[in-house]
């Protein structure tokens, strides 16, 4: 998308009472850098550490400021839920978010719906929290 057609997209969901998670805009992070580390810990089937996680918020934050403080105006994250997050921002599948955690897929999965409804966001699903997620942009994020 054109910043145009974002900008215009944005003006016409603002005023609509039908906005949902779905329709939010997409602002996903990408770092190259970050990327490059996700996919090598993806390949040799390995979490990321303690190191991987400091770099990948500093990171992040570099680029969406606000998202921390975002997510914890909703409510108060654990360590989990918030790295969790993180992840979701990258746009990576509920299955590579558990194996960089070294979590099962139901965990994260779990984690994603109670977040959901913590937040009391759409129908409170698993999805609608990821839409949520994806919605922060720099400077803050989108309410439903």
């Amino acid at each position: 998308y054109s910043m145009r057609e974002v900008e215009s997209q944005e003006s016409r969901d603002h005023g609509s009472p039908h906005l949902t998670s779905e329709s939010l805009p997409k602002h996903r992070f990408y770092d190259a850098d970050i990327s490059n580390l996700v996919s090598e810990r993806l390949k040799v089937d390995k979490p990321l550490r303690q190191a991987d996680w400091q770099l990948l918020e500093m990171r992040l934050l570099e680029t969406f400021p606000a998202f921390r403080t975002s997510l914890y105006a909703l409510f108060n994250l654990s360590e989990t839920e918030y790295r969790i997050c993180m992840l979701i921002k990258m746009d990576l599948a509920p299955s590579q978010i558990a194996h960089l955690m070294a979590i099962g897929n139901s965990t994260v999965s779990q984690s994603r719906l109670r977040m959901s409804q913590k937040a009391g966001i759409g129908e409170g699903t698993a999805k609608d929290w990821d839409n949520l997620v994806l919605s922060i942009t720099p400077s803050h994020f989108t309410s439903i």
